[in-house]
């Protein structure tokens, strides 16, 4: 039995003192079973609010993992490295095989100024300034 089905059947039990109450006309024992139930009610919606957060948190954990993943694949293509699996808002390629394979850094590839791909290449690393044709 789950805490909600707990939850529940202690606010079936204090409805039946409640009804039990009003027979015997104690008003102050109607009004402290009356506040009982209540409180349940309100553990029962909070108890359902955190099952829910609950559930939430462990999707974007997941969510995070494969991201984490996926950015632990890369590819060796053409003299550089790509992302095997694109991830959503970050750089999927190309980066620099030097940065990549002396630091363990992924640094994001510049394009080159068009007047100078015929000289230096195509791409250049911010980082360690190695041009790539």
């Amino acid at each position: 039995m789950g805490i909600l089905d707990e939850l529940s059947a202690w606010a079936g039990r204090a409805k039946r003192l409640y009804d039990v109450s009003k027979d015997l006309k104690n008003v102050e024992l109607t009004e402290s079973i009356s506040d009982l139930r209540i409180a349940l009610s309100d553990w029962k919606i909070k108890f359902a609010e955190i099952v829910e957060e609950n559930l939430e948190l462990k999707a974007e954990i997941k969510e995070l993992e494969e991201q984490i993943a996926a950015t632990d694949e890369f590819v060796f293509r053409d003299g550089l490295y790509y992302r095997g699996k694109p991830v959503q808002d970050k750089p999927n390629g190309p980066f620099c095989p030097h940065c990549f394979e002396d630091r363990g850094t992924v640094i994001s590839l510049s394009n080159q100024m068009p007047d100078f791909i015929e000289i230096a290449g195509r791409f250049v690393c911010p980082k360690c300034k190695a041009t790539f044709a």
